[in-house]
């Protein structure tokens, strides 16, 4: 009986064990940091031409946080946010709307900047480079 119960006991580990590891995801490679506010017209532009190319690009390697300019509270809200991700450099060197800069998720060096008014070819060839 007790060896019954140990065998139980070992198999679950094991079962647990196997399902954590199956489960986690690799990091990020890159981070792609969005510069938004709701009334952009080309922050839509960008967002709809990026849901476009995830059928043809592996997107999973890739973080997306967004830097929202709508109002002073986002505003406000995205420098916290900035420096909790530690990206407070991104949001310096980078002005406006409607644009994302495609970031090293370990060194955090700005790699491109893609921009709404940017063909789908053109961003989809930005993140095949920077991400595969």
């Amino acid at each position: 009986m007790k060896k019954y119960f140990l065998t139980l006991v070992a198999l679950f580990f094991v079962t647990f064990l196997a399902n954590a590891q199956s489960t986690e995801t690799a990091p990020a490679k890159v981070i792609a940091v969005v510069f938004h506010a709701d009334w952009c017209p080309y922050c839509v532009k960008l967002s709809d031409k990026i849901e476009s190319i995830k059928a043809d690009v592996d997107l999973s390697n890739v973080e997306f946080i967004e830097f929202d300019f709508t109002d002073k509270k986002t505003k406000k809200a995205t420098e916290a946010f900035a420096s909790e991700k530690n990206v407070q450099t991104v949001l310096e060197n980078n002005q406006g709307t409607g644009f994302l800069v495609l970031i090293d998720a370990e060194t955090k060096e700005e790699l491109v900047k893609i921009t709404g008014k940017d063909s789908e070819k053109t961003i989809k060839e930005s993140f095949e480079k920077y991400v595969n």
